[in-house]
């Protein structure tokens, strides 16, 4: 059976006049009315009583009536599906963060949702080598971490590059030299880092080569797996905390926060997806990373 047929079928049902129908259909009415006949021919079962005043549904063609509008509803409904598929619309996208990255993931999924409701997103936090490894295997579409090391199986875009800062329990003798504060007065101070291997080698070296460069090795106290565990540490007087910039919008109970003096943007936020992706969903969401400018540098 051919869809137009359901739609010539409809337009007369609803109508209960063919001459409207045909009108409505943009045809002439002899071609509609061979139409729906040929239909019953198909159906084997009359749908309409036809005399000289008027056109009325029959059993048969009250309920074909209530199953065609189902039939074009769904077809509807699937032609769309399809289109929306295409444009990276619809579906499920599975993404991973950091927890540090907190701040981006927030307005970013706000914006997202709104955009896209029809998609389904999965979030999971993970990190950074743990979203390599899932990426590589195919278990995330998307991952948001700290930069590692160079990958051939993967892209990486950075999203953020912000300053480096210090987070200091409330009180600390190190405040009193203002804001922003010396690097090198953290030469010997109790220094809050964390593993390497959870967070990232370029990461870790990053922060690493901040200190060198201001002449001192850091007196590394504590490793914390997470930046609001090295955060929490330090409002206990454990030691100072290097975190990125914008982590002070998301913890501050108990620290105080200090930029230094050689803020340059250097902790980086990438956003990671497999070379391979074919998935529209993925470039969509790319994209629209791009169009609300969540790629961006923070320079306070």
């Amino acid at each position: 059976m051919e869809l137009r047929y359901l739609r010539y079928f409809i337009a007369v049902a609803e109508e209960l006049h063919f001459g409207r129908a045909a009108k409505r259909l943009h045809m002439a009415q002899p071609p509609l009315s061979i139409q729906i006949k040929n239909l019953e021919k198909e159906l084997g079962v009359p749908l309409f009583k036809r005399n000289n005043r008027n056109v009325e549904l029959t059993i048969a063609g009250t309920l074909f009536l209530e199953e065609s509008r189902k039939l074009l509803s769904q077809l509807d409904h699937a032609q769309n599906i399809a289109r929306w598929a295409h444009r990276g619309e619809t579906g499920s996208l599975v993404m991973a963060f950091v927890g540090s990255a907190n701040y981006d993931i927030i307005p970013l999924m706000k914006g997202y949702r709104k955009r896209f409701p029809k998609v389904d997103i999965t979030l999971l936090q993970m990190h950074t080598p743990v979203q390599i490894e899932q990426l590589s295997k195919g278990k995330i579409d998307i991952g948001i971490m700290r930069p590692p090391t160079t990958n051939d199986i993967l892209n990486f875009e950075t999203i953020r590059r912000e300053p480096w800062v210090a987070a200091l329990p409330e009180g600390h003798p190190l405040l009193e030299l203002g804001d922003p504060l010396p690097l090198s007065s953290l030469k010997d101070k109790p220094i809050i880092l964390y593993p390497r291997n959870i967070v990232g080698p370029k990461f870790y070296d990053a922060i690493m080569k901040l200190c060198y460069d201001a002449g001192f090795s850091p007196n590394i106290v504590y490793e914390a797996p997470e930046m609001q565990t090295a955060i929490a540490l330090a409002a206990s007087e454990i030691g100072i905390a290097l975190v990125p910039y914008s982590t002070q919008f998301l913890y501050n109970k108990g620290v105080v926060y200090r930029m230094f003096d050689n803020s340059t943007p250097s902790a980086e936020t990438i956003v990671a997806w497999r070379k391979n992706e074919t998935s529209p969903l993925v470039y969509s969401f790319l994209n629209f990373c791009k169009e609300i400018e969540v790629f961006q540098d923070i320079k306070k």
